[in-house]
């Protein structure tokens, strides 16, 4: 206990082993969705969906292990949807790259993301940010993570006319029953809250569980089987077949299917180079929106709004990606769903920790992440993007110099469900409108090269 005390300065932090503990309980079970989504975007891509699986866990294991250690900061590092999609749908299906070309790229991006990190220009790009666009991010991020939970519940479906509807409750007793799990865990986590019981989101989380099972049981909906994990899955063909499906794939055949022949074809590769450094600005993007919109959730930005231990944190993103990219998953970035464990108070890298070590566990044992449902998060998340919410207060609507940038980077954030879409878009009119309006002296140079480079990837890759 000592040690645990020394490392994370849990007492310096007003905290203890139990409470980090359990914030890194709750921000696993809010993000284990992406065990589920991840893999199935990357079987797209042509991956193995079983391999995927275990480079996504390996990867968010390592990232928020290396986090917790090098950063003590409670954030969740793992590839998001967002990261995954560019990895897939961009470069593999669009650009039509190998999967091993494409995790070259991701590789050569996280070397820039560390190179950046390094010479500390991370700071320079946050700073770069408009604090307008910033504002949006969290606006945008709450209604984002609110819809997500929404769907997990069962409470709106995707039509066929590419619209969200409200379910057909009539026409589906299932979808009644979990709108019912989610609004009693939402309850039960608001009564919580307001009587100053300790850890109201994971109590939520775990009564929405227990009315999910063994009330959906005497429904028929679930079966109280899927809480026992299938632990005879273990075996070693998973993991060989990840070990030739992934690790390392970056190094040992996409390097050398990346370069050969490019040596007399400059244009291949310019584009081969702007794709890498978009994909470090990707990445480093979407995890400077996240940081800031929990952060400032939290109440943790300093009097400038600027997060104190940012470069930290953002070296032992680039680190963690690294490595991701070397397990043959998508980069990671600081995930969203982290919200939820810094909202049950989690403080320091033990909290980040403990979610690499739960990543660990699913890896080693799949079943296991059978047992919770999205449902039974969906308060949480529901909970969580209210509270994000929040960012909408601070900005001036009066100001269209500032509302312009701000609506239009929450509006592309829920609908394409891309943070570094509503960032990029975010900048791009923020500077539009500063230039249409006289105000140049409000930009700066890297928010200019900001732009360019979003420019590139919009329109030239």
């Amino acid at each position: 206990m000592v040690s645990e005390v020394n490392l994370f300065k849990l007492q310096d932090k007003n905290t203890n082993f139990l409470a980090e503990m359990l914030a890194g309980m709750t921000t696993f079970a809010t993000m284990s969705y992406l065990l589920v989504q991840c893999p199935k975007l990357m079987a797209e891509g042509g991956i193995n969906e079983a391999s995927a699986y275990l480079a996504i866990c390996f990867a968010a294991a390592a990232g928020c292990l290396l986090l917790g250690i090098l950063s003590n900061q409670p954030f969740a590092l793992a590839p998001s949807v967002g990261m995954t999609v560019f990895l897939t749908s961009t470069l593999v299906v669009e650009m039509r790259y190998t999967y091993s070309q494409a995790l070259a790229i991701t590789l050569l991006g996280g070397l820039i993301f560390l190179l950046l990190s390094l010479a500390g220009l991370q700071n320079a790009i946050y700073s770069a940010i408009p604090l307008s666009v910033k504002r949006g991010v969290s606006a945008g991020l709450g209604i984002y993570i609110a819809l997500v939970g929404f769907k997990n519940a069962g409470i709106i479906t995707y039509a066929s006319d590419g619209l969200w509807k409200l379910v057909d409750f009539s026409a589906s007793g299932k979808a009644l029953f979990t709108t019912v799990v989610m609004l009693i865990g939402v309850i039960v986590t608001v009564w919580l809250k307001k009587s100053r019981i300790p850890f109201p989101m994971l109590f939520g989380i775990i009564s929405s569980g227990g009315l999910y099972y063994f009330v959906g049981a005497s429904r028929g909906y679930v079966s109280l089987s899927n809480l026992v994990p299938n632990f005879s899955s273990i075996n070693g063909k998973q993991l060989s077949e990840w070990a030739s499906n992934c690790l390392f794939k970056n190094v040992t055949t996409g390097m050398s299917e990346l370069f050969s022949g490019l040596k007399f074809d400059l244009k291949t590769i310019l584009m081969v180079l702007l794709v890498v450094v978009i994909c470090a600005l990707f990445n480093s993007a979407e995890s400077t929106g996240v940081i800031y919109a929990i952060a400032r959730n939290a109440g943790t930005l300093d009097d400038g709004g600027n997060f104190p231990d940012l470069k930290k944190t953002m070296f032992a993103n680039s680190v963690s990606s690294v490595v991701s990219s070397c397990m043959g998953a998508p980069m990671v970035a600081v995930t969203a769903e982290s919200g939820a464990g810094v909202a049950v108070e989690g403080k320091t890298g033990l909290a980040a920790v403990t979610t690499g070590l739960l990543f660990l566990a699913a890896a080693l044992f799949a079943p296991i992440v059978d047992i919770i449902p999205p449902v039974v998060t969906s308060c949480a998340m529901v909970l969580l993007g209210m509270s994000m919410m929040g960012a909408i207060k601070d900005i001036d609507f009066g100001d269209w110099t500032q509302s312009i940038p701000a609506f239009l980077t929450a509006m592309i954030i829920i609908f394409t469900s891309c943070i570094v879409d509503g960032i990029a878009i975010g900048i791009i009119s923020h500077i539009t409108v500063a230039i249409v309006s006289f105000k140049l002296k409000s930009l700066k140079i890297m928010e200019l090269v900001l732009c360019a480079l979003f420019f590139a990837a919009y329109f030239l890759i």
